[in-house]
């Protein structure tokens, strides 16, 4: 059987300080540091802050396959092709759950998903702040919370699933503390939390999908239809409404752009966004299937819906200074000295709140001169006073360097911390160049971060912006 969906696969970009191969002096604090406070067990507070026996999952449209638009090192087509759609129920579920810890088993703590959140979530068109879940797309804050889908205090904790930034969403406070630990549903289901109740009908579908991915991949948590289960029995719901959500809205580009990020940054996929459709072999609307899926979703529609394919963006490789234009923002990318035609997008993120001296590096996979990708990239201005170069995130923060003791580092604030420099000097040949802060330091990536050395690196930085 074949799934017809049509992807449009994101990227998104994935302030703080970096120290790679050199060590890190554990006095440095970070650049900014986001207060947090526990409001309930359920929320933390962020002050601005088939046909075979082994079917292969087809995206496509009308039946047809599509192509897939994609500057990542993954092909949808391929991903889930493991899975055998002749099993259903609780077997097709445990291979589900193996294929997605294998695909990325990365986690991290509680209070470190701020940052990721940040990222994940970021606002759009520069605006600061994030999404605030339940809310359309167009809203954006600074005053947030960590909303648990699956309730903290219906088996997600503050870690496992309760640590995994697939279910932890950014969204209001009030919004959270409204829908309590209550199971999702509409009037009429019980004692029910309706994740449309602002008017945002599509963060249904975007709330079963979670659902399903924390019962697909974390042992003992399972959908019900009960609301008033005890929250001892760590189930979530209500099933047979999760379900008509996800058949009834469409993935979103939205819970795109997340799944790409968190998948970039080493959390694994959601399966149900890329494949909406693998919920109804897993489920029915009484509970685990006990029979194969046959197609029959008592009018549904069968998979969730299409995406819309936004199109491609160009970028063009800068191949000297001479080239480069002022007047346009740039992509700043490096090339990974551990693997074969591995490259990454340098971002405004912090590795965690544990970790400021580490800025995340946003997978892009192989890269030529010349790129196209339906990708929201973090760009940065480039400005130019005598023969320095300076780099502004969005946000209005400077990549800086600085030397703090013998540790070379970089960060990323409104104003560099320990006597540090916003200038960097800028060499290029061939459209390969190097990247030295005033303070001697060079930019570099090394093991999954972008970070600050003290000596020539052997990776080399790119320059892209976009196509005219």
């Amino acid at each position: 059987m074949k799934f017809t969906k049509k992807i449009a696969v994101l990227l998104l970009p994935f302030l703080f300080i970096t120290a790679c191969q050199n060590p890190v002096n554990s006095s440095v604090e970070p650049t900014s540091s986001t207060p947090i406070v526990e409001t309930s067990s359920d929320s933390t507070v962020v002050n601005d802050s088939s046909s075979n026996s082994s079917t292969s999952i087809i995206d496509s449209t009308n039946s047809s396959t599509s192509s897939i638009s994609n500057t990542s090192d993954i092909n949808l087509k391929s991903y889930w092709s493991s899975l055998d759609l002749n099993t259903y129920g609780s077997t097709l579920r445990t291979s589900l759950r193996s294929l997605i810890n294998k695909t990325g088993n990365k986690t991290i703590g509680y209070s470190s998903n701020n940052s990721v959140l940040a990222q994940s979530d970021k606002a759009l068109n520069g605006q600061s702040g994030i999404i605030p879940f339940y809310r359309k797309e167009t809203e954006h804050t600074t005053d947030w919370n960590k909303e648990h889908v699956w309730p903290n205090s219906r088996g997600a904790g503050k870690s496992g699933p309760g640590a995994d930034p697939h279910m932890l969403r950014p969204t209001y406070s009030k919004d959270n503390s409204d829908r309590g630990n209550n199971f999702y549903g509409q009037s009429g289901d019980g004692k029910v939390w309706d994740p449309a109740s602002f008017g945002y009908e599509n963060a249904r579908g975007e709330a079963a999908r979670i659902v399903f991915y924390v019962s697909a991949r974390y042992s003992g948590m399972e959908l019900s239809n009960n609301p008033n289960d005890a929250t001892s029995k760590n189930t979530m719901g209500r099933l047979d409404r999760l379900i008509e959500w996800n058949n009834k809205y469409p993935v979103t580009v939205q819970e795109v752009r997340r799944n790409e990020y968190l998948y970039g940054a080493g959390f694994g996929r959601n399966p149900f966004i890329d494949h909406p459709d693998l919920v109804n072999y897993i489920w029915d609307k009484q509970g685990l299937r006990t029979s194969s899926y046959d197609g029959n979703l008592n009018g549904g529609n069968n998979g969730g819906g299409t995406i819309v394919e936004e199109d491609p963006i160009t970028y063009n490789i800068v191949n000297s200074l001479e080239d480069l234009d002022l007047s346009k923002e740039v992509l700043v990318v490096s090339n990974d000295p551990t693997s074969t035609n591995e490259y990454y997008a340098l971002t405004s993120a912090a590795k965690s709140n544990d970790l400021p001296w580490y800025l995340i590096g946003n997978h892009l996979g192989a890269m030529t001169s010349t790129f196209k990708t339906t990708s929201d990239l973090e760009l940065f201005k480039v400005t130019k006073s005598g023969d320095h170069y300076q780099f502004m995130s969005s946000d209005n923060k400077y990549l800086f360097n600085y030397v703090s003791d013998t540790h070379y580092s970089i960060g990323m604030g409104a104003t560099p911390t320990n006597n540090g420099s916003i200038n960097w000097t800028i060499t290029m040949e061939n459209g390969e160049a190097q990247m030295k802060g005033e303070r001697g330091v060079y930019l570099e990536y090394y093991k999954g971060s972008f970070c600050g050395y003290s000596k020539a690196p052997s990776t080399h930085i790119s320059f892209y912006q976009l196509a005219d």
